[in-house]
């Protein structure tokens, strides 16, 4: 998946996390097909504890930035 490239995200479990988040989003909300609004609402969920940065600082930071950088990969305008 182009988001987990982006961020750098080692292994495909940050992609398969992603897909089974936004399918369930996209359930709660009586929706059959999921759209990329869907996986921007749980991308940081699914990301954050899995970039690069956070495994070397211990900490989960994520910014307007990285939400912008989701945006930007899935073609969305920023929330």
């Amino acid at each position: 998946m182009k988001l987990t490239k982006e961020f750098q995200v080692q292994g495909n479990r940050g992609d398969y996390v992603m897909a089974l988040a936004a399918r369930a989003y996209a359930a709660l909300h009586g929706e059959k097909q999921v759209t990329h609004d869907h996986v921007r609402s749980v991308a940081a969920m699914a990301l954050q504890h899995r970039v690069p940065k956070a495994s070397q600082d211990n900490e989960v930071n994520w910014t307007n930035a990285d939400s912008e950088k989701v945006a930007s990969v899935l073609g969305l305008e920023p929330v």
